[in-house]
């Protein structure tokens, strides 16, 4: 048993805390621009189509994702009745469920059954994996079927070699790898094939290389049948073209944006995504380089941690949550070490590290507590470093203040473990870090979406027009607009994109009483328009604009 009777029972409770405030938090907020919206909103019209295939953004095919992450806002939908921001959350945090009961079998499978529960509570406690178990995007899906499929191959693997077991579970992993594809494209096989293939390499198992390939092909038959049905939907010519974007062009170019990062830019966002954890990362892979390289199982982890680590950094499209699949073996390599008897030198490390993040939970809880105290002091007109949104500052303060609270007490209890016994202190680290983004989640990020939802704006932009007529959207470029943030509150009406000020001026004059969509900067543009509203969500400023004159409404 890993841990006391007494223990394990409070460590359930926290569990189901932690849980709870997740769960229940997931419809606290809108969906926040860039990568929400983009994902809801095919949900949102495939469930109005009653559609399964073809994902699609302003009633056109969009093809940036494959459609798992669909298919589970759609099958939560169902349940819910409605597509919001919680059934699109569900399957998210459905995922991260997923991803860490894979990494605690795997633990398993790799004899080391109690390094895989810390390998567990160690993912557990990683802010990337509570911004993508709370956040609409892709990347949690995939990663959770790879380390799924990963896990089954292992166990095929451990069987004796030709035994129907040792296929049966390996076709099983590979199956697994074809729901990846379903989650974000080739990759979802690629990655996993390329750690197995230099890991049988690295351990001079031929055979096992060369039965890689057939497997491969239950992946594909796995995938394929929706890239079947959406090419007769789209066309052939359409998919193609897609396909070739999505993948080969995202590695080759930036065309698509998230470009202009270093050769260094994993190593950073790693020293941010995996706090606190990463403090132990380097000394973790030393000590197990030094004493278990010739283990065949350690050989795994490091191949799964190196051989995706170095894919995405010869990558020109570059971004902090690609390196997910990795995680699970990142935690792993961590767990075990914080478990090893290392010498002196290791518990002075991960005693010093421990007290050093706990210290830092006190110190900025503190610090939020005194500047919240101060300001609010200093009244409405007082201290607001929040000049740009009026108001916001006052209406944070009380979430502030709670989260601050929640701060001090997870560093003040951390740092009370850490001097009784290591484990029991990172282990309130883990549990502590996830409370406070449950936390956060309840007191602070309902108030930031007062400024950051579309909804309202949404709301009266659909008011103004009938059923069935389209808004003009005037903002040229594919990246540099929000336009999904709108459309998915527009209750099915449609943009039509305008890509200068002359398409603009058109189709104001060929409808008078239809609306125009911009920012006050393009509207200079324009001549012969009012403005019928304006807003400011987050950094941006929009105006709605019409033709002839009546008195401008503001919101």
């Amino acid at each position: 048993m890993l841990f006391p009777v007494n223990l394990q029972n409070k460590l359930g409770l926290m569990w189901l805390l932690v849980g709870a405030l997740f769960l229940t938090g997931l419809g606290r907020r809108d969906w926040w621009y860039p990568d929400e919206p983009d994902v809801a909103l095919p949900a949102i019209e495939m469930a109005a189509r009653g559609d399964w295939v073809v994902p699609t953004q302003n009633g056109k095919a969009w093809l940036d994702y494959p459609p798992l992450v669909y298919w589970g806002a759609r099958v939560t939908g169902l349940i819910t009745g409605r597509i919001d921001p919680f059934t699109t959350r569900v399957p998210m945090l459905f995922f991260a469920g997923v991803l860490l009961l894979a990494t605690a079998r795997l633990g398993a499978q790799l004899r080391m059954e109690e390094d895989g529960r810390w390998g567990a509570l160690v993912l557990a406690g990683t802010p990337l994996l509570w911004q993508q178990a709370t956040h609409v995007q892709v990347d949690l899906g995939y990663a959770a079927a790879q380390a799924v499929g990963l896990l089954c191959y292992l166990r095929g693997d451990s069987a004796p070699a030709g035994s129907r077991a040792s296929w049966g579970w390996r076709v099983l992993g590979f199956a697994a790898f074809g729901v990846a594809i379903l989650g974000k494209g080739p990759l979802g096989m690629l990655l996993p094939g390329l750690i197995l293939t230099l890991w049988h390499g690295f351990n001079k198992e031929w055979r096992r290389i060369g039965e890689l390939a057939p497997l491969a092909l239950v992946s594909l038959a796995v995938a394929a049948p929706w890239y079947a049905m959406l090419g007769q939907r789209i066309g052939w010519d359409v998919l193609g073209e897609e396909f070739y974007l999505q993948n080969f062009d995202r590695f080759q170019s930036t065309t698509r944006g998230h470009g202009g990062k270093g050769w260094w830019y994993y190593g950073k966002a790693l020293a941010l995504d995996f706090l606190p954890w990463v403090f132990l990362l380097v000394p973790a892979l030393y000590h197990g380089w030094k004493t278990q390289r010739t283990d065949r199982r350690w050989r795994l982890l490091v191949i799964w941690i190196l051989a995706p680590f170095i894919f995405f950094t010869l990558a020109s499209t570059k971004r902090n949550v690609y390196p997910l699949p990795i995680y699970p073996a990142l935690a792993l390599v961590v767990a075990s070490w914080l478990r090893a008897s290392a010498g002196p030198w290791a518990t002075r490390w991960r005693r010093g590290a421990g007290r050093g993040w706990s210290g830092f939970w006190l110190v900025i809880g503190l610090l939020i507590l005194v500047l919240v105290v101060a300001g609010w002091s200093m009244g409405p007109s007082g201290w607001d470093p929040l000049w740009k949104y009026p108001g916001l500052m006052v209406s944070l303060r009380p979430g502030l203040i709670v989260l601050a609270l929640v701060m001090m007490s997870v560093g003040w209890l951390a740092v009370r473990a850490m001097r009784r016994d290591e484990l029991k202190g990172w282990t309130t680290l883990a549990l502590g870090g996830a409370l406070i983004a449950g936390t956060a989640m309840h007191t602070v990020l309902p108030v930031i979406d007062e400024q950051r939802s579309y909804k309202a704006a949404a709301g009266w932009l659909a008011e103004q027009t009938p059923a069935g007529e389209k808004i003009g959207y005037y903002w040229p470029g594919r990246e540099a607009s929000k336009r999904s943030a709108w459309l998915c509150h527009l209750d099915g009406r449609r943009f039509v994109f305008l890509a200068d000020p002359a398409a603009a001026m058109a189709w104001l004059n060929q409808s008078p009483a239809g609306l125009l969509l911009t920012t006050p900067v393009l509207a200079a543009d324009l001549s012969a328009v009012v403005t019928a509203a304006e807003w400011r969500i987050s950094s941006t400023s929009w105006v709605v604009l019409k033709a002839g004159e009546d008195e401008p409404q503001k919101d």
